[in-house]
């Protein structure tokens, strides 16, 4: 209520735009009552936006390149009519490898002011060119809230492209179509700003045991349940998990030591295999079972809302009309779009170099772990088609089709005498470099390339119906 004793006129005006500018604020959209402005020490003001209320706090979700090196941000929401600056909690801000802009961070602010409310995804967040969208944030040329009508002009990967430009000041606020979020704003490239879907978001989200959507209010429980150690499990080499992410059954790799590069006996080795070395790995980890299919692409790209490639063929020969045959590995994909899989849909990364080989070999150390007919489909036996994954017999930690079916990227770079220079423990391919590394052969190369220290190398935007990917996760359910 605005209360107005005998006071001189200009107070009285004062008091009166006040009492005015409350009332407006109170009229605020109601999705546009879960933006907020985030500005970090040292680093120019972002934007940010409430996923979740509960037990007195507002969750948010921006940009890691907002608040990274910054534990306690500023946020100021814009259904406050005050304005007042509230001290965020950063609770995780992802690594952004190479400078990538796509990277999440979460936060939480303790009693936000009345008025503030959760902004809802879209049911299905696919959206197709030509759609008309809405970005919210706070571009740096006016310094205060605004809100850009824009239209989808294309998507590419897993990145939605908009039209005009999102100017700097957007960069993780919502892309809203109607009430409901469609995705969020990562930066601008030329003429066109540039949006990640909302399904990638809502990942994230999940990874930190936030429901994000219309059940939000009904699984969020009014005081956060203590947390109960669980008790230490020790893992068997082999022991087989379904990843709750993306449905695919995933294999534990125990940390060990392997001999990495040409395998004793071995006379067809290139020189890039040379020498051989002793390689620690002293982290456990997960891998797919299997190579990534295409039933379990097609699901990604659903719900991501992007296309997927087109479909595989050899000469006027369509090898999966249609991707219509589910159990197919999925190929013609690039290493980014591989790498946006295992870390958007399946929450994991590719494998390092190092990781596959010794994956592969399972304790072996000769170049193959079986007889080759037996164990992979290559060029001789394939019939100049791509097979099924898990026909045929699995190595000793039970992972099908490491060698043969397709190459799998990798997430080094190549370097031909990294053997000679790189290090014995963790290894982590070269800092940079023109070329990645993919590995195991596939169905059209012949057996000399399917041999486990065998190293291909193939520039990262390559697609072909001989290349795919496995992913790899830290940890699972």
């Amino acid at each position: 209520m605005c209360w107005f004793p005998f006071r001189p006129a200009w107070v009285l005006l004062a008091v009166a735009l006040m009492c005015a500018g409350r009332y407006l604020w109170s009229q605020v959209p109601a999705w546009q009552a879960g933006v907020a402005q985030v500005s970090a020490k040292d680093k120019s003001p972002g934007t940010g936006f409430v996923v979740s209320l509960r037990a007195g706090r507002a969750y948010l979700v921006t940009l890691a390149h907002v608040v990274a090196g910054d534990p306690s941000p500023s946020v100021v929401f814009v259904a406050d009519p005050d304005k007042n600056p509230y001290r965020a909690q950063v609770l995780d801000v992802q690594e952004a490898e190479g400078g990538d802009r796509r990277k999440f961070a979460l936060l939480a602010v303790q009693n936000p002011p009345a008025g503030v409310r959760a902004i809802e995804p879209a049911a299905d967040s696919a959206i197709v060119p030509g759609t008309g969208v809405a970005a919210a944030g706070f571009p740096s040329a006016i310094g205060r809230f605004s809100v850009l009508r824009a239209a989808v002009e294309g998507v590419k990967g897993v990145d939605i492209y908009l039209r005009p430009v999102t100017e700097e000041g957007y960069s993780g606020g919502p892309v809203m179509l109607e009430d409901r979020a469609v995705g969020m704003v990562f930066g601008h490239l030329g003429q066109h700003g540039m949006a990640v879907p909302a399904a990638a978001v809502e990942l994230y989200l999940r990874g930190h045991q936030i429901t994000w959507g219309p059940e939000m209010a009904k699984r969020a429980p009014e005081t956060p349940p203590a947390p109960v150690k669980p008790a230490e499990v020790v893992l068997r080499a082999g022991t087989v998990r379904i990843n709750p992410n993306d449905g695919q059954p995933y294999v534990w790799i125990p940390p060990g030591e392997f001999l990495m590069g040409c395998s004793p006996g071995d006379q067809e080795c290139y020189d890039d295999e040379k020498p051989p070395r002793r390689v620690r790995l002293t982290r456990g980890f997960w891998l797919g079972q299997t190579e990534v299919s295409v039933g379990a692409y097609k699901q990604y790209a659903a719900k991501m809302g992007i296309s997927s490639p087109s479909e595989p063929v050899l000469g006027s020969t369509k090898l999966n009309p249609d991707w219509s045959d589910p159990e197919q590995p999925m190929v013609m994909i690039s290493w980014q779009a591989a790498k946006s899989y295992c870390e958007s849909w399946a929450r994991g990364r590719l494998p390092t170099e190092a990781e596959w080989e010794y994956a592969a070999r399972a304790g072996t150390t000769g170049a193959r772990y079986g007889e080759l007919d037996a164990i992979g489909w290559h060029a001789n036996n394939s019939g100049g088609a791509i097979r099924r994954v898990k026909q045929k017999q699995p190595n000793a930690w039970g992972l099908y089709d490491t060698l043969g079916s397709v190459n799998e990227w990798t997430a080094d770079w190549y370097e031909q005498t990294y053997y000679s220079t790189g290090p014995a423990v963790d290894p982590q391919g070269p800092a940079d470099g023109q070329v990645r590394v993919p590995r195991g052969g596939s169905w059209y190369n012949p057996p000399r390339f399917l041999r486990l220290s065998a190293r291909p190398k193939s520039v990262p935007d390559r697609r072909n119906p001989g290349l795919g990917v496995r992913c790899a996760c830290d940890r699972l359910p």
